[in-house]
């Protein structure tokens, strides 16, 4: 598993605030979502107790979201001052960037619309070398309930932000590569009849799950490498109805639970090796 988190490192020198936002001129799939005119109340909803706002996609007919759509500094944050460029000079004093810093909004929950078919490759992955690791700067919360559509989530799209707790809508079937790697997921629940088949390597690496229930879905067909590593996972469930599935060495190692045999109605002819190791 070497080999795995070495892929799932990330580092990068930090960006001061205003050296990004000066950067904000040029065009992005973002741009229409949150720096055109009128965008506020239609797909930014602000939060000003804490400093951030949800983007709600829900009344538009996205059916993919490109990748690193919202990956940059730029493409994660809001803002209500006219001219950052101007704002965020160099030459204005320590007061100034403060107060520049407290009209600020960061990017902390997304509602997604019904039309909404794939989500690309790193399309919400907070990218360390654009943010500052400030409380408030990642992403907290998903909300897929409208999502009847999705079919996948594509790799490191949701990697290396805060999200906590996640429901998954029923449609899909694909999640990739690191896609939800090192969030804070202590729940992560399937809508009923969940479609899902493929866990790529990775996708879970890092958060906080104790629990694992694949209960609501009878079509799981691949766990792959460290899907779940470095979890608290405590229990396993499958649903009585599920067929033969393939776990991958490491998808569940570093957590809780020690043994193929702890695990509940796992499929007759599965093909499970060393994957707690």
């Amino acid at each position: 598993m070497n080999k795995i988190k070495k892929l799932f490192l990330f580092s990068a020198p930090i960006i001061p605030i205003f050296a990004v936002v000066a950067c904000g001129n040029t065009q992005s799939f973002s741009n229409q979502y949150l720096h055109e005119k009128d965008v506020l109340d239609k797909y930014v909803i602000l939060n000003p107790d804490d400093k951030t706002f949800t983007l709600d996609l829900s009344k538009t007919d996205l059916t993919k979201i490109d990748s690193n759509a919202f990956t940059q500094f730029k493409d994660r944050v809001f803002s209500q001052i006219k001219n950052l460029d101007a704002a965020s000079n160099k030459t204005n004093s320590d007061e100034k960037k403060k107060q520049i810093e407290q009209k600020v909004y960061y990017l902390s929950k997304i509602i997604f619309p019904a039309s909404l078919k794939e989500i690309g490759p790193r399309a919400f992955e907070a990218d360390t070398s654009f943010l500052q690791g400030k409380e408030g700067q990642k992403i907290t919360e998903l909300d897929f309930s409208k999502s009847t559509n999705l079919e996948k989530i594509d790799e490191f799209a949701f990697a290396n932000n805060a999200i906590t707790n996640l429901k998954l809508p029923s449609s899909l079937t694909f999640i990739g590569q690191g896609a939800f790697q090192r969030n804070k997921i202590s729940s992560l629940e399937l809508s009923e009849n969940s479609k899902l088949s493929i866990i790529e390597t990775g996708a879970f690496f890092e958060n906080s799950l104790e629990n694992i229930d694949f209960s609501n879905t009878s079509t799981i067909r691949q766990i792959s490498a460290g899907a779940f590593e470095n979890n608290q996972i405590q229990t396993i469930t499958f649903s009585q109805n599920n067929t033969a599935v393939t776990i991958s060495p490491s998808a569940f190692k570093g957590n809780s639970i020690k043994s193929d045999n702890e695990i509940k109605n796992l499929p007759t002819n599965s093909k499970v090796t060393n994957i707690f190791n």
